[in-house]
């Protein structure tokens, strides 16, 4: 059962617990796509097996419960992506004890939602920090071979202070490669801080896969950011490593 169809039974089983009780409530299933098709009924198998489900895109799904004799309310929003506003549920009513039990059941059901997770959302300093090393290197790569078709005059009786650094980095090339690394670190930091936000979009706090694959644009393209970071900066890590090391 996905978590959709979970919440949605949850809903149409409280409908028939307080209808058995006393007038019949009203009940909504709500879903929308992308293309503004919104499919809304009354029915959870005819929710569950409409056909927006299987040709669109889902951006939104609300469902919503309402008894107005016994004044009790359940309403539940859900949105694709990061929205804290389109996101929510409601639970209203004088008895406490149908409060506080639908409160219970409607957590444990969302609590049992897949959360999102990714090596980029738990170490995103460590990987914006490589990323920045790596990006401000390639700055200094470009701006070497740049410089290279510049003619430079040799400094002519240079002081002390440089003589000594140049010495310095000559007798210990390690230091030598930290600094250019260093010297680049600024410059790639906030190319690199870009990526990484615009990364983290590929992991929504909530995320919809239904419908056909082709609509998971999140998930299709994390296929490709993980080819990229295994065809460029994996390799890219491992240079910075060894040229530190050598």
């Amino acid at each position: 059962m996905t978590d959709v169809e979970r919440l949605a039974v949850l809903f149409a089983d409280e409908s028939k617990s307080i209808r058995a009780k006393s007038d019949t409530p009203r009940i909504s299933y709500e879903a929308r796509a992308d293309d503004a098709t919104v499919f809304e009924t009354d029915s959870l198998e005819e929710f569950l097996s409409s056909d927006i489900f299987k040709t669109k895109r889902i951006v939104s799904i609300k469902l919503s419960l309402a008894q107005y004799s016994t004044d009790k309310r359940l309403s539940l929003s859900l949105s694709h992506g990061n929205s804290d506003y389109q996101n929510g549920a409601s639970i209203q009513g004088n008895d406490s004890n149908w409060v506080n039990s639908i409160y219970t059941r409607l957590k444990e059901s969302i609590d049992a939602c897949q959360p999102q997770s990714s090596l980029l959302l738990k170490w995103r300093r460590p990987i914006e920090f490589l990323t920045a090393v790596g990006i401000g290197r390639l700055y200094i790569w470009v701006l070497d071979i740049a410089f290279s078709f510049v003619p430079f005059a040799p400094i002519e009786n240079p002081p002390n202070w440089v003589l000594a650094m140049r010495n310095f980095f000559q007798d210990n090339p390690f230091f030598f490669s930290l600094f250019d690394y260093i010297l680049g670190l600024p410059l790639g930091w906030l190319a690199s801080s870009a990526i990484i936000n615009r990364a983290e979009r590929l992991w929504p706090s909530i995320e919809f896969q239904i419908g056909p694959p082709h609509t998971y644009l999140e998930k299709r393209r994390r296929l490709l950011l993980l080819s990229i970071f295994t065809l460029g900066i994996a390799p890219l890590t491992v240079s910075i490593i060894y040229d530190l090391i050598k």
